[in-house]
């Protein structure tokens, strides 16, 4: 029984090293440019311009700005923009 429980804290050990490592190298990856997912965003207020000024100026996020997608109403219809 005693080894059982060594197994189980040896695991638990190198999962938390495994993640810590993964998460230490992912930011790494997106502080230089190496691994960036695509973003758009969605509203032109001042909200979608903090959040899009943030996502810049934070490259550790990992984030690329595509665009950013408005409602624009004319009359009835509804026509959808982007930047």
């Amino acid at each position: 029984m005693c080894c059982s429980s060594n197994v189980w804290g040896y695991s638990v050990i190198l999962v938390l090293i495994g993640r810590e490592f993964n998460r230490a190298l992912r930011t790494w990856l997106r502080k230089h440019n190496l691994e960036r997912a695509n973003l758009i965003i969605v509203g032109m207020g001042k909200i979608a311009r903090d959040i899009a000024r943030k996502v810049q100026n934070s490259p550790e996020l990992g984030y690329h700005i595509v665009g950013v997608v408005t409602c624009v109403r004319r009359g009835r219809a509804a026509f959808l923009a982007s930047q």
